[in-house]
């Protein structure tokens, strides 16, 4: 299985142990697009950066759209209504994915450069 930077999985570990395995890639520098299709999707960052999704990541949001969080086993919903978020702005870690559920399709844009 390959996962492009932006795209999420959702993994269950039905043996009960634990899951011993490094994933590794390229950073990709310069400007990237991360599609993000309406209704349903799991993403995250193109970029290796942690953060608040909108305010850091700048995710592009509308009314209504929601980012949906797994912690400690259990799903944690934040909505964006009327300008803000509620409980409050999701923040993720570096590499974390996430559920985004939109009203409509849009266009995660982000340029990201590390210098040696």
């Amino acid at each position: 299985m390959t996962l492009m930077p932006g795209e999420g999985i959702l993994f269950r570990n039905s043996s009960g142990g634990t899951l011993n395995r490094t994933f590794v890639g390229e950073v990709a520098q310069g400007y990237g697009v991360n599609p993000i299709p309406s209704l349903q999707s799991i993403r995250s960052s193109i970029v290796p950066q942690g953060g608040r999704v909108m305010t850091d990541l700048h995710l592009p949001v509308l009314n209504g759209d929601t980012v949906t969080r797994m912690i400690n086993g259990s799903s944690v919903t934040y909505t964006y209504s009327g300008g803000t978020w509620s409980p409050s702005e999701p923040s993720v870690s570096i590499g974390e994915s996430f559920w985004n559920n939109k009203n409509v399709g849009v266009w995660w844009h982000r340029n990201f450069h590390c210098w040696p």
